[in-house]
């Protein structure tokens, strides 16, 4: 009779728990809606140019306000505000935006607008310092601010835990914990397939470890009437800590505004990066030039291995050469078998840039240039970024028409031969989505 009256409690006290949270994290939630507004803004604005402002487009956008690690580190601050607020096109908000509404709804709930507002702000900017670290070329999108979200909705689960139901504990921590990892998995599986960092997994990572922790330190709108749960809020904020709390949402509100600002007024300005000094590679009766004092490797599973390898030997060894280019690109050379899949519009872009003496665009994220009678210069990386690199490379182009294109279906020479295992990065064509995404 004594277990029967146990369980009864237990129900009864679950069905209340359910029930205020219900109330609570059903209320009204203003600044999830005004996030999204503005996550719909910023890409209206860039689809708006693609769509009808001459000579301008999202790369843009991208370029002038995108988060890169290595123009931050120059003093560009305000990529670390504005590059979480783009995104690279509808699809890619509405999978965001669809995660805001559904996540920051009942975190606002919970939190509270000011608080809810600390918890996008923290995440998102542990996200850039993220992807700072590891090293992303080009990266956009609130998806760490999103997985931020997912963390604080993990972290009040866990504060309320011994409160909680069994079917709440799945709903609150164990089941977002699961789509996590799930996304994670789908993630680094798409990431194999394109043999190219597409989705920026630091990015996420530390979105979502600054959202539970500060979900897990600031303090919850619930109440416990009998002061006997440490998760629940006793009493009010001191008068200081409400203003320093006021005060700095007000900070961090302004630096997005003033992140914005710059970076719109950056639209339009092309980014460039010094032209490198120039050394030739003397190989058989080649003669390629080469960007000096940038590193150099082998293209070994679609990375850049090494440091300063000798490049004669590279080509002889029938291998691929890879140079690192500033803002996450990567020049390659080799032979044409091995970078390229040969089919007739491999063969048309070859015999376009060697006739107009320029890098020519093969397709998203990837430049093209003849060598010779067999190999190619390659250069991979984020489309919105081409531009810049085909203007720095442009004096390291050998003279146009010094390249034999041979038609589509010719066979190469026999001391040219292709292959069996090549190296293979006709996956680098794949470098469409060479951007991390966010």
């Amino acid at each position: 009779m004594a277990d029967d009256r146990d369980e009864f409690g237990r129900r009864l006290q679950h069905a209340l728990m359910r029930a205020r949270l219900a109330v609570l994290l059903s209320g009204r939630t203003p600044v999830v809606w005004s996030l999204l507004a503005l996550l719909v803004i910023c890409t209206a604005v860039a689809e708006g140019l693609e769509l009808f402002v001459e000579d301008m487009g999202r790369d843009d956008v991208l370029v002038a306000a995108g988060l890169m690690p290595e123009r931050v580190r120059g003093g560009e601050w305000w990529r670390l505000f504005s590059g979480p607020l783009l995104h690279r096109g509808w699809s890619h908000l509405a999978l965001n935006g669809i995660g805001l509404v559904l996540i920051g709804r009942p975190v606002e709930g919970a939190f509270g607008s000011l608080r809810v507002w600390w918890i996008w702000c923290g995440a998102t900017l542990m996200g850039a310092l993220g992807t700072m670290s590891a090293g992303h070329m080009l990266s956009v999108g609130a998806s760490a601010s999103v997985f931020g979200l997912i963390g604080a909705l993990v972290a009040i689960g866990l504060r309320l835990w011994p409160r909680l139901s069994p079917g709440l504990r799945t709903a609150m921590v164990l089941l977002p914990v699961a789509i996590v990892g799930l996304m994670f998995a789908m993630g680094l599986v798409a990431d194999e397939i394109a043999g190219v960092d597409q989705v920026d997994h630091h990015a996420h990572l530390a979105g979502g470890l600054g959202g539970a922790l500060l979900g897990l330190v600031l303090r919850l709108r619930l109440r416990d009437q009998d002061g006997a749960e440490w998760a629940f809020e006793r009493g009010e904020l001191a008068v200081w800590r409400s203003r320093a709390l006021h005060a700095g949402a007000a900070g961090l509100l302004l630096l997005f505004c003033l992140g914005l600002a710059t970076a719109a007024s950056r639209v339009g300005t092309p980014l460039t990066i010094e032209s490198p000094q120039s050394r030739v590679l003397s190989w058989r009766d080649l003669e390629i030039p080469l960007p000096a004092r940038w590193r150099s490797g082998i293209w070994r599973g679609n990375h850049c291995q090494g440091a300063m390898v000798d490049g004669r030997q590279v080509l002889e060894a029938r291998r691929i050469l890879c140079i690192q280019l500033p803002l996450g690109g990567v020049l390659l050379v080799g032979r044409r078998d091995q970078l390229l899949t040969m089919d007739r519009q491999d063969t048309a872009s070859m015999r376009q840039g060697n006739r107009q003496g320029r890098l020519v665009r093969r397709q998203p994220g990837v430049l093209l240039y003849p060598l010779g009678a067999a190999h190619l210069y390659v250069v991979i990386g984020a489309d919105a970024l081409l531009p810049t690199w085909k203007e720095a490379l442009r004096s390291h182009l050998p003279p146009p028409g010094s390249a034999t294109v041979q038609p589509h279906g010719q066979p190469m020479p026999d001391h040219e031969a292709p292959l069996d295992s090549a190296g293979l990065p006709t996956q680098a064509s794949r470098a469409a989505s060479a951007a991390g995404g966010s």
